[in-house]
């Protein structure tokens, strides 16, 4: 072959070489961009930049009517509760086995129902149930204070402007001024001391067992829960309008104008038997509350109720029912009023808790020490514990 053949031929090989590894590195190439660009548009497959541009209320706009109706917003807020009936007036500002719904205020510490707006909880469909998965207090009582951003509807709600379809959720960063707030109560501290030191058996006292306005549990309810269907049924209900239980009471609808009352006892959120017989008990009363966020008590199992007021209680576990235990900050209390009540429910969100702590299943746990997590309100005849939902053994 001659020479200049064979380098011709040499030179198209490399060429055609070249042409294919260059299409490669081409296709490589637009392999990577591809990818890139599809990273690019996930980034935050959850909300849409037309979501994100929505405007962004407060609770108090909302109160204020700063809004368009029909119009879908972001709301921020700290959640503080729930509602246990079908208008804001039967709020409750305690965690509870209420999933349909939940109350947002612009404080974490609110008790009027009136500074608050409704939040309807939906399951009817995939991006709504997301919502109300993670935010309702019956399977997340932890969400309790949290401050939180809902992507919803303006609509009439509980009788009254509210968040329905909700279907965007953020938990955001708690930037409330908690030392300013515990500031400007601790300076109400000690201005009527006399007062302050009511005598709890006072016969005005709310939570006092005898005359004091509550309805007793029915004393044939194993479960010694109380008329606020402590089991939450019609979790389900999506406009939240289940049956009205009638109580009315305006869970901590306080008057604007100054008081003479501290309220640094009632910012603490763990405390002694003593305590809430004494302190908490007085102060609950005079600011008008029926009850007291998610909290811990600490104390000894010391017996049970075998009935339906705390005054029955029976200081041993022999013949203990699994319902609730007692607890006092002695191990060897026998005065039924240095005794606080601790609700045990039967709902699955609880039934840890309960099957820990009851004496029926477990005698050996009468004098133990315990810490136990719930809300502090009425229950078998004075301030109890509800909701108890965590525990812990010293």
């Amino acid at each position: 072959m001659p020479k200049e053949s064979f380098i011709c031929i040499n030179l198209q090989r490399t060429i055609y070489i070249m042409c294919i590894m260059r299409i490669k590195i081409s296709s490589i190439l637009l392999c990577l961009f591809l990818v890139c660009a599809c990273e690019k548009l996930d980034t935050n497959p959850e909300n849409s930049s037309e979501e994100l541009n929505r405007p962004t209320l407060t609770v108090s706009d909302i109160l204020n009517g700063d809004f368009e109706s029909d119009s879908e917003i972001w709301l921020i807020g700290y959640i503080v509760g729930y509602v246990n009936g079908s208008s804001m007036s039967s709020s409750k500002f305690a965690a509870g086995n209420k999933a349909s719904n939940i109350i947002l205020a612009d404080s974490p510490f609110e008790t009027s129902f009136k500074n608050c707006v409704p939040v309807q909880l939906s399951n009817t469909s995939t991006e709504k149930e997301k919502v109300r998965n993670a935010l309702n207090l019956s399977s997340k009582p932890e969400n309790l204070k949290h401050k939180v951003k809902i992507l919803g509807t303006i609509a009439n709600y509980m009788s009254t402007n509210g968040i329905t379809k909700a279907r965007r959720y953020e938990i955001l960063k708690d930037d409330f001024d908690y030392d300013t707030y515990y500031r400007e109560h601790q300076n109400n501290e000690n201005t009527d001391n006399e007062e302050s030191n009511t005598d709890v058996g006072n016969e005005d006292n709310q939570f006092d067992d005898e005359e004091d306005g509550w309805p007793d549990e029915d004393e044939t309810n194993d479960e010694g829960t109380d008329n606020d269907n402590d089991e939450g049924s019609d979790n389900n209900n999506d406009e939240g309008s289940d049956t009205d239980n009638n109580d009315g009471t305006d869970n901590g609808d306080t008057s604007d104008s100054d008081t003479d009352t501290s309220l640094d006892i009632l910012a603490k959120t763990q405390f002694t038997v003593s305590e809430i017989t004494g302190p908490v008990t007085t102060a609950m009363q005079k600011e008008s509350m029926t009850s007291l966020p998610l909290c811990k008590v600490k104390g000894y199992i010391v017996g049970f109720i075998n009935g339906n007021n705390i005054s029955s209680t029976s200081f041993t576990s022999s013949g203990a029912k699994e319902t609730n235990i007692v607890l006092a900050d002695s191990p060897n209390e026998t005065d039924y009023t240095k005794c606080i009540a601790v609700q045990l429910s039967t709902s699955s969100s609880y039934k840890a808790t309960r099957e820990a702590l009851n004496l029926k299943a477990n005698p050996g746990n009468l004098g133990r020490c315990v810490t136990v997590m719930g809300t502090l309100e009425k229950y078998m005849g004075r301030l109890g514990l509800k909701n108890t939902s965590q525990y812990s053994f010293e």
